[in-house]
This record gives structure tokens, C-alpha cells and sequence, in this order.
């Protein structure tokens, strides 16, 4: 019963990380799509309407660094990073831009 429970766990999170991502990636393209058009043109208003968040931001960012330090650990050990093990720490401190922002785009 816990193993189902934590499964249900773990694929809301990722249900809810994929969302953010694709919410993100939206509004990544309408803006691509608006750059170089009038200011008042209706790609720009739909680049407008489809900017996410900084909480959306921050959430992808989190969601995109959890997998790579899992990832890393997994490389570490050479298999699979159980539930409820720490990935370990990330490089910098708070407020440190880390590679996902840095990739992103974001400081």
C-alpha cells in the first residue's frame, strides 16, 4: 500500500513539473514567434497572454534540476537513486543561477 501510495506521489509531481514545462515552452515559442513583429500585433498580444510566472519559472527550474541531480546520482552509484535517499547538494547557494537557468535564460 505505502509503494502504490508513493508511485500516485511521484506521478503527480511529475504530472504537475511536465505541465509547468509545456506551459513554459508555449509561451517560449509565442514569444520566438512575436519577436520582430509590430508592438501592437496579435502575436505579441498572445506572447503577452502565454508569459508564465516567475512561480512557473521556478517551479520548471526545480523540476528540470531535481531530474539532473537524480541523474548524476544514479551515475554516481551505478544504478538507482531509491525513494526517500537525499540527492545530494547543489552547486552554489541560494540565489546562485545554476545550469538549468543559465540554460533557460534566467537569473
Amino acid at each position: 500500500v505505502v509503494a502504490c501510495g508513493e508511485c500516485a506521489g511521484e506521478a503527480a509531481r511529475c504530472r504537475a513539473g511536465i505541465r509547468d514545462l509545456v506551459r513554459f515552452l508555449a509561451g517560449a515559442a509565442a514569444g520566438a514567434r512575436a519577436a520582430g513583429t509590430a508592438p501592437d500585433s496579435s502575436q505579441r498580444e498572445r506572447a503577452r497572454q502565454r508569459r508564465v510566472p516567475p512561480a512557473v519559472m521556478a517551479r520548471v527550474v526545480q523540476y528540470l534540476e531535481d531530474g539532473c541531480r537524480q541523474e548524476e546520482e544514479r551515475k554516481k552509484k551505478g544504478g538507482v537513486v531509491r525513494d526517500g535517499e537525499d540527492a545530494g547538494p547543489t552547486e552554489g547557494g541560494p540565489g546562485d543561477p545554476g545550469e538549468t537557468e543559465r540554460i533557460l535564460g534566467i537569473n
